[in-house]
């Protein structure tokens, strides 16, 4: 794999743009979009979430070098395919290109600026501050996964669909940033995490109960009767699916102690959310 598509790990980023559209295309309902002009606003959105989550994605590994020399030495920084000079200055890169679709999102540049502005000083808090502070910096992490969807809906003008499907998205990703913990117990030497704290039995319990929670708020749009009933239909049978999957990565992260295979079920889970999230839209 080109090393630098590691260092962003392009699949995030693609996962990140993806959410960011369904969160605009939820507003507009799937048919529609393709005829509205303001489309063009919603690429610029996504476009904007790619260069953020891909400065992301390289501030990250910048910071954590010497930790994934121990937990991913086969990254481009800890296994010295790229040094840190040129992380450096792909962070600054990309969090550039990621700021200049914005001024083309002309009616909503106010709150998409505020959204940018803020998701930038939380990605900074978080790694130069509250990423070894343990859960706080799973909750920054779980709310700038939220704001994606409200990024994208804001740009073509929605809010309150956004919001609701962030919900589920939120306390997703707040349990698997918690497995993540566990699984990198060993490594992380200089953080203060949940597991260190509170142990691996009841870290698992905490991530969990996020995910159980994540489950109940997956059936707001049902009670809440957001789009017409066909699309219902069809949220509701990859809700289940994607519920399934999760209650499937509860399973392997409680009882099998496959910290691993359980975050990387939470991963399809979500998938599965954002295909019933597209659903919903038709």
């Amino acid at each position: 794999m080109n090393k630098y598509i590691q260092l962003i790990r392009i699949k995030n980023c693609v996962m990140v743009s993806v959410a960011t559209i369904i969160g605009g295309v939820v507003v507009y309902g799937l048919p529609n979009i393709f005829v509205d002009s303001r489309v063009i606003y919603l690429l610029f959105a996504a476009i904007s979430t790619f260069m953020f989550a891909a400065a992301g994605n390289v501030l990250n590994d910048y910071m954590d070098i010497d930790i994934d020399r121990i937990n991913h030495p086969e990254r481009p920084l800890p296994s010295r395919a790229l040094n840190r000079s040129n992380a450096k200055q792909l962070v600054y890169m990309f969090f550039i290109l990621g700021f200049i679709p914005v001024i083309f999102i002309i009616h909503q540049i106010i709150p998409m600026l505020l959204i940018y502005s803020t998701s930038l000083i939380l990605m900074l808090a978080y790694e130069f501050r509250y990423k070894n502070r343990g859960f706080s910096g799973n909750v920054i992490i779980a709310f700038l996964t939220a704001l994606l969807f409200i990024y994208g809906g804001i740009s073509i003008g929605g809010f309150i669909i956004p919001v609701i499907l962030s919900i589920p998205a939120f306390f997703a990703t707040l349990s698997r940033e918690i497995t993540k913990d566990i699984e990198d117990l060993e490594g992380d030497f200089n953080r203060i995490t949940v597991p260190k704290i509170m142990g691996i039995e009841n870290s698992a319990t905490i991530s969990s109960l996020f995910m159980i929670i994540a489950i109940f708020f997956s059936f707001l749009p049902l009670i809440m009767h957001l789009s017409n009933d066909f699309a219902l239909t069809l949220y509701t049978f990859f809700i289940f699916i994607g519920d399934a999957v999760f209650i499937l990565s509860i399973y392997k992260l409680k009882f099998d102690a496959s910290f691993h295979t359980s975050q990387s079920y939470m991963k399809l889970g979500m998938l599965a959310i954002f295909i019933a999230y597209i659903a919903i839209s038709i």
